[in-house]
């Protein structure tokens, strides 16, 4: 089921760290025009029964979509839902910053690049390219990651200069400091995910840093910390819970199986014991029985101190 429109916290569930951005933008710097004897756009467009003003509208954007997922060396292995989350980045840029008119990249244009990716993928024995993997995005989603992409394309020119050119590239690596700052300040990771991408970068900007010092001074601080989400804690608690059912469960085992061997052990040695009005096989029962439910109660107490004893051990790490 494709994912239509995103909430703000999605933004970290499809962006991309560092590496596989800059992976991804050389692998699709390298497409090129199809001539109409391999792959024809107007083809895809015409067994697909849009209309003639979705086709007007839409044509570069159908082009763009076409010229990534005809990628053979980025889909070698099935569909890359990185890959599409970046072909969904370009295709919103180009329907609401590139195109001379703009047009918002919703639910209903969203339906309309599933069916040419389908289409293309019956017609060329390409299927599943994207096809589950082209959602909607709204303004603010879109904003959030471009400026994450903003500030990984300014620590890209960065990454260039070796080091005895530094001092030439000054103003380079100050604009990256800039952006990079305000984004770490302004940004709130909600998932371990994104947690991890935001640390990416915070690995790069460092590197940099390292290298503006050899021929440059101006900027003379170290780059913003962002206040990760205090995940550890959640983890513990994640993980306390965990113990506690596994607990429960072998202290729930454990004492049937004591009960077992305990009611075994008392029928073995119990003395018959006559009592007025009960058989002596109903009376050794009942004594085994009572012997046994003595004993469940001693191993639930040492399962209950063992249990406490391990969350205070928890809580103390």
């Amino acid at each position: 089921m494709p994912q239509n429109n995103m909430e703000d916290n999605e933004v970290d569930k499809w962006a991309l760290t560092y590496d596989k951005y800059i992976d991804l933008l050389y692998q699709f710097r390298s497409v090129k025009n199809f001539s109409s004897d391999i792959v024809n756009l107007d083809d895809i467009l015409a067994e697909a029964n849009f209309t003639d003003t979705e086709k007007k509208n839409y044509y570069k954007a159908f082009d763009m979509l076409l010229k990534h997922i005809h990628q053979d060396g980025v889909f070698m292995n099935g569909n890359n839902p990185e890959a599409c989350k970046y072909i969904n980045y370009i295709l919103y840029k180009e329907l609401q910053v590139q195109h001379a008119i703009k047009h918002s990249y919703d639910e209903k244009i969203a339906s309309l690049f599933r069916k040419f990716s389908e289409v293309y993928g019956e017609k060329y024995s390409r299927k599943n390219r994207c096809t589950s993997n082209i959602y909607s995005i709204n303004d603010q989603t879109y904003n959030k990651i471009n400026a994450l992409y903003d500030v990984y394309d300014k620590y890209y020119k960065c990454s260039f200069f070796p080091d005895k050119n530094v001092f030439s590239g000054c103003g380079t690596f100050e604009d990256f400091f800039f952006s990079y700052d305000n984004y770490m300040r302004n940004t709130q990771s909600k998932s371990v995910e994104f947690n991890e991408i935001l640390r990416n970068i915070e690995q790069k900007a460092n590197a940099a840093l390292t290298k503006y010092k050899i021929g440059c001074e101006f900027y003379n601080k170290k780059p913003q910390v962002h206040n990760y989400l205090n995940l550890p804690n959640k983890i513990v608690k994640e993980e306390t819970k965990e113990i506690e059912h596994n607990m429960s469960l072998v202290q729930v085992l454990s004492i049937v199986k004591m009960m077992t061997i305990m009611k075994l052990l008392d029928i073995k040695d119990v003395d018959p014991v006559p009592v007025v009005g009960v058989s002596e096989e109903e009376d050794t029962d009942n004594e085994s029985l009572l012997d046994s439910m003595e004993h469940i109660q001693d191993f639930s107490q040492v399962f209950k101190d063992l249990k406490n004893g391990i969350f205070q051990m928890i809580k103390l790490i």
